[in-house]
C-alpha cells in the first residue's frame, strides 16, 4: 500500500492487475485506490495469502 501511490504513474490504467495482500482488506482499498483513478480491470484476490498453500517466490528490489 505504501509503495502504491509513488509508483501508480508507472502502471498503465488500460491494463489488467490482479492485486493481493495476506488477508484481502488492504488489497480491496489498492483496487478502489487504482479505480478511482482510471484503472478498468482491478480484481482484488481474496482470501488473500493467507490461504496460500503453495510456495512464494519473492522478486528482488530493482
Amino acid at each position: 500500500m505504501g509503495e502504491l501511490e509513488e509508483k501508480i504513474s508507472q502502471l498503465d490504467p488500460s491494463g489488467e492487475y490482479y492485486v493481493v495482500c495476506r488477508t484481502g482488506h488492504r488489497s480491496d482499498i489498492a483496487c478502489q485506490r487504482l479505480t478511482e483513478k482510471g484503472f478498468k480491470s482491478v480484481r482484488n484476490v481474496t482470501p488473500g495469502m493467507s490461504q496460500w498453500a503453495y510456495a512464494v517466490e519473492k522478486e528482488e528490489d530493482q
